[in-house]
């Protein structure tokens, strides 16, 4: 889980699921869900935390390697992604 950094109005949190987890983004005030981010990881979303300017999403997948992705959470497009050896 990952709240926004400006004004905590943002939550996002990260799906375990074989096929195609999804990341969804909330708004805590309001209880609505705002965005669901999909199309990188496998297997689940074990760790997400917002930029400085809470305009991207960081998360990274549950899979060896790892992917690691950056989204423009409010439009929903991945700005780049990459796998990691441990």
């Amino acid at each position: 889980m990952a709240v926004s950094n400006l004004n905590g109005d943002y939550v996002a949190t990260g799906e375990l699921a074989p096929h195609q987890p999804c990341i969804h983004v909330w708004n805590c005030r309001s209880l609505e869900n705002i965005n669901i981010l999909t199309g990188v990881h496998k297997n689940g979303i074990h760790l997400l935390a917002f930029s400085h300017d809470d305009k991207f999403l960081i998360t990274c997948g549950h899979t060896v390697p790892s992917s690691v992705a950056i989204y423009d959470w409010q439009s929903g497009h991945v700005v780049c992604s990459t796998s990691i050896e441990a």
